[in-house]
């Protein structure tokens, strides 16, 4: 249950440790978590106590019960092996590190991380360098470290009366929760977020993840601005373009278009798209020219595909002279090598159920599945598809299917990928025993049970996508852990981060 509450007042808003962030500009926001992420690294690197030679660190940090949780996890010559568990000691120097990465995180209405992994790798022994990147756990039940027990509703409800969402932002778990216990949630007005924005944001979720790449560049925060790029729009500058409308407003064909680029030191060039009309316009007036930049407003996808056809492009930059990503054309052409939903998952964006459904039952649309080799596997049909982690101590009943290869690198980049008809692969999910299904592991999601599943597919007619065999799953599409090297973080050259990164 939710009750909507007065937006907090601008004092609430800037209060030292509660929305670090609500002065500040979206790069400064991006290299102020740049900064603490390394002061929480350089700590972990001070009280670590591990032979030399490891890989890499992941460090769980959680807070509860007015303590901060830690449970480090070493990586060395393929092996896991688990380190200290337990309450970081109160008055530790790191606690203000912590509390302000989670500050500067939160965005009114979408919130911050309940909990986060700060992996440190290392490379280069005996003298290695270290890069640092973080996983926030946004909406997920926190996992039980050590002696804290589980997360509760109480844990979550102090949370938001912090970090206050809007309903839309609540997880379903904790709002589970707090119909079973008979509390009502206090949430923000659902307007909260969009005032929250530039003026004339088209695409909030990009420009979140674009933000969470600029303050910890990492291959985990590139596919999910790759992820968010399917669905949606951008605005590319057309300012000196010969544009012709149709009686309809439509731009002809016979239009001549001019973008936005930016010419590189080693020769490249780089395509400009925007995810708010203020950026497209600070970038316009900071090359000097007059009057306003002229925007045309285009699907993601479609940009995506310019870069991909247009020879002259090398990189895609997202937000330039803001907290802005920059993509090569490599991974984009990666992206859209495999098949790819679009009409679901800008149903999902727009919190449509009828788009969503009518993208997955489709006669041309397609649904993916990520999957991992069974034990002494013999070829590549002996796989096995993921699913929903399940509460603990209950079974898995959650199949999970993805609208693109970058929903499932964004779970998980080791997965294999299997394609095939969208009604094929949900009569497939019919024979696994599933009692429900949910479309995208990462937010925005859809999950639709098994009986309505059915019910749906027995009232579509028969089309040229329907097969005899519908248990059959075609070979992979694309698998990430077989091609690294199309999942590679390039840095910004004009936008330094102090970050180590991948080469």
């Amino acid at each position: 249950m939710t009750q909507d509450q007065p937006q907090p007042s601008r004092r609430s808003r800037d209060r030292a440790g509660s929305h670090a962030a609500s002065k500040l500009t979206d790069e400064q926001v991006a290299q102020s978590l740049r900064d603490e992420l390394r002061a929480v690294g350089d700590w972990i690197l001070g009280v670590l106590n591990a032979q030399p030679g490891w890989e890499s660190m992941d460090v769980d940090l959680k807070p509860q019960g007015g303590r901060m949780w830690l449970r480090i996890t070493e990586y060395r010559g393929g092996r896991e092996l688990p380190g200290t568990v337990g309450p970081i000691k109160p008055g530790s120097s790191v606690l203000r590190r912590i509390n302000r990465l989670q500050s500067l995180s939160y965005r009114p209405g979408r919130g911050t991380w309940l909990s986060t992994v700060v992996t440190v790798t290392a490379q280069g022994w005996p003298s290695p360098q270290y890069s640092f990147a973080t996983r926030h756990n946004f909406d997920e039940r926190p996992p039980q470290l050590g002696e804290e027990g589980a997360y509760q509703l109480e844990d979550g409800l102090e949370h938001l009366e912090s970090f206050p969402r809007t309903e839309a932002r609540v997880p379903d778990w904790l709002g589970a929760l707090a119909a079973e216990a008979g509390h009502t949630i206090q949430v923000l007005a659902p307007e909260a977020e969009a005032e929250a924005d530039p003026e004339g944001t088209v695409n909030p979720r990009l420009r979140e993840a674009i933000a969470g790449f600029a303050a910890a560049p990492s291959d985990a925060a590139l596919i999910e601005v790759m992820r968010n790029c399917t669905a949606g729009d951008l605005l590319v500058d057309a300012t000196g373009s010969d544009l012709i409308r149709t009686q309809t407003g439509e731009l002809s064909p016979e239009s001549q278009i001019q973008l936005q680029s930016f010419a590189e030191p080693d020769g490249t060039r780089t395509l400009a798209a925007y995810t708010a009309q203020t950026d497209a316009q600070a970038m316009f007036h900071a090359a000097g020219q007059d009057g306003e930049p002229v925007l045309l407003r285009q699907p993601a996808a479609a940009v995506l595909e310019l870069v991909a056809a247009d020879q002259q492009y090398h990189h895609l930059i997202l937000d330039a002279g803001a907290a802005s990503c920059r993509i090569p054309r490599r991974q984009i052409e990666w992206l859209l090598s495999s098949p790819r939903n679009d009409v679901a998952k800008n149903g999902l964006l727009m919190d449509s159920v009828p788009q969503v459904l009518s993208g997955l039952m489709a006669a041309n649309g397609v649904l993916l599945l990520g999957v991992r080799p069974l034990e002494n596997a013999q070829g590549p049909e002996d796989v096995e598809p993921v699913w929903a982690k399940p509460e603990e101590g209950q079974d898995a009943d959650t199949l999970l299917l993805f609208t693109s290869a970058a929903e499932v690198a964004a779970l998980d980049p080791t997965l294999e990928i299997r394609s095939a008809a969208g009604r094929d692969v949900l009569r497939y999910a019919l024979g696994t025993g599933a009692s429900q299904v949910c479309v995208n592991a990462r937010p925005p999601v859809a999950t639709f049970a098994m009986d309505d599943i059915r019910s749906i597919l027995d009232s579509v007619a028969d089309s040229p996508a329907d097969s005899d065999d519908s248990s059959e799953i075609s070979t992979p599409v694309v698998s990430l852990e077989d091609h690294p090297e199309d999942v590679v973080v390039e840095e910004d050259p004009g936008s330094a981060t102090g970050i180590n990164l991948k080469d």
